[in-house]
């Protein structure tokens, strides 16, 4: 119950301090995850105050991992769609090469 009230009363503070620091693409999940976290943990008995600052430091701890683990992985790159069709020749030098492989290795090529 009380997890639902700290939902109410932080989401959308919660997502505009997460869109700040990841971008608006990561904020939905990572604001979800917060949120998560929040309803799994003992809420600390303390003043309005205080669980706010600890609602965003799950928020700022979930945000700095999330950046951490976005260096850590490389970037995706959109390739451009070169192909074309192949000419007679490149078809006929296909074939040839298909030919000589054995039964097996030609049907998994």
């Amino acid at each position: 119950m009380k997890s639902q009230v700290l939902f109410a009363a932080h989401r959308d503070g919660v997502f505009r301090y997460l869109c700040r620091i990841v971008g608006q693409g990561d904020a939905p999940d990572l604001t979800q995850e917060v949120f998560l976290r929040v309803a799994k943990s003992p809420v600390p008995d303390t003043t309005a105050d205080g669980e706010r600052a600890w609602v965003y430091r799950i928020a700022r701890n979930l945000a700095l991992n999330h950046r951490r683990d976005a260096g850590r992985r490389p970037q995706t790159v959109e390739l451009e769609d070169t192909s074309r069709p192949a000419s007679q020749e490149t078809s006929v030098a296909m074939h040839q090469a298909l030919d000589k492989l054995a039964t097996l290795d030609r049907d998994v090529f």
